[in-house]
């Protein structure tokens, strides 16, 4: 909130007009999709041109709330921005989120922002309709190979994801022909 305002951006306005708002987490996977809808459709009811989402990855652990359905809500919840102009951002702590965590959480989000890198549409993003039914061994094999080609190192990994990034970058050079 101190950086918003140390930013001109008006959060008193904005929090009592309902265009920001904050939330501490819920403690059950039902109450937090009834949640979501309802943020949603209030969204598309007043004729908001667009929703933004920050989402604090950490919030689970505190409130006792399944990482597993964690992650199966950010599915979801990708599947929802695909249908409704918003963007989403969830962001995670590398000192406090547990690898098998951090691969599921590579697994259910299509872009990432590693190192300051985008890496879009990635090759371990795995679509909330494919991710779902798998058990949560076949949803990390992929990126669990990776961790062992780079040899159990997380920093290696996120370097190898960045990497993929940049090779998505397009070139400032014109091609010799």
């Amino acid at each position: 909130l101190n950086r918003l305002r140390s930013m001109a951006v008006e959060v008193d306005r904005h929090t009592r007009d309902g265009t920001f708002r904050l939330h501490h987490g819920l403690e059950t996977y039902q109450s937090l999709q009834e949640w979501t809808k309802a943020i949603f459709t209030e969204a598309e009811r007043a004729g908001a041109p667009s929703l933004r989402w920050l989402e604090e990855g950490l919030w689970p652990t505190p409130l006792g709330f399944p990482m597993p359905q964690f992650f199966e809500f950010h599915a979801l919840l990708n599947y929802q921005v695909k249908h409704y102009p918003s963007v989403a951002l969830c962001q995670y702590d590398l000192e406090q989120i547990a690898t098998h965590h951090l691969f599921t959480a590579i697994a259910v989000h299509r872009h990432l922002l590693v190192e300051g890198t985008l890496v879009r549409d990635h090759p371990f993003y795995i679509p909330a309709e494919k991710f779902l039914p798998l058990s949560p061994a076949e949803r990390e094999r992929d990126l669990l190979q990776l961790f062992r080609d780079v040899n159990f190192d997380v920093m290696k990994l996120l370097a190898t994801l960045r990497g993929y990034g940049q090779l998505q970058q397009p070139s400032s050079k014109s091609p010799d022909f």
